[in-house]
């Protein structure tokens, strides 16, 4: 519809007198962004009130920490996101992506007995500098949907809503790192309903960044990463405990993985 409109209104322009070609072609062009912007907001709101729902329904690291054994919980991963690196962050894209792996991270940190007071240091630093409406007290209270929805409701009331989907990426870029790092906790616990809400949120993921990345330069460096490394996944069977697990445990899975996320920092 906003194509065939557009159309219609260059032939209009088409219409009128050389005087006036660059000022009718300027109104067609500032139409159509009106246009298409609001088709692109009406695809991304549906997006994300799936990403959002999906959400409530798969809480990864609510998953993974479900159940884990002793021996599990004394182990002291060395994959998590060192906190000190965030004084090496310069960029916008380097600071959103670099929050979000930590703001994961503090999700994991816990239950293997791990300090957080320097991640939540990091995490309150980036905050500020990209003002970003999150905090450590909503991390520790709220749901992850509930989260979720307040980041949405606020980038959006601001007109900024490419950075929910950097955050969004980098989140999910951090899940997928710390599952292919040690997958069984996970897929002990993991029910094929919670799967196949696990795949939704990847899915509206990409599909939404996907839709910004036309508008967005940032935004399309960022699908080029994650599509050229990951869409491989979803040729697994997400119904398949068993299959997705060989999947993200594989070398190559892992080593993609990791190679994404370092890409989202640089």
């Amino acid at each position: 519809i906003a194509l065939a409109m557009v159309a219609a209104m260059t032939v209009s322009c088409k219409n009128t007198t050389n005087g006036d070609n660059a000022e009718a072609n300027a109104e067609v062009v500032e139409a159509a962004k009106i246009i298409l912007a609001d088709d692109v907001m009406a695809t991304i709101d549906g997006l994300s009130n799936d990403f959002i729902e999906a959400c409530s329904n798969s809480d990864i690291s609510a998953i993974f920490t479900s159940n884990m054994t002793k021996d599990e919980k004394l182990a002291r991963p060395d994959y998590f996101m060192d906190p000190s690196k965030a004084s090496e962050w310069l960029t916008y894209n380097q600071k959103i992506f670099g929050l979000s792996y930590l703001v994961i991270d503090l999700q994991f940190r816990p239950v293997y007995g791990l300090p957080t007071e320097e991640v939540e240091a990091a995490i309150a630093k980036l905050v500020v500098d990209l003002n970003f409406p999150i905090n450590t007290e909503d991390m520790k209270t709220k749901t992850l949907s509930e989260k979720v929805k307040t980041v949405y409701n606020c980038v959006k009331e601001k007109g900024e809503i490419e950075v929910f989907w950097k955050f969004a990426v980098g989140s999910m870029t951090e899940f997928d790192y710390i599952l292919s790092q040690n997958p069984e906790p996970f897929f002990r616990n993991v029910t094929s309903e919670q799967l196949t809400n696990v795949q939704h949120r990847y899915s509206d993921c990409v599909k939404a960044v996907k839709e910004l990345a036309n508008y967005d330069e940032e935004i399309a460096t960022a699908y080029n990463t994650i599509n050229e490394n990951t869409l491989s996944l979803f040729n697994a069977d997400f119904t398949d405990v068993n299959s997705l697990k060989a999947a993200i445990s594989s070398k190559a899975w892992k080593e993609a993985t990791t190679a994404r996320r370092n890409s989202l920092l640089k």
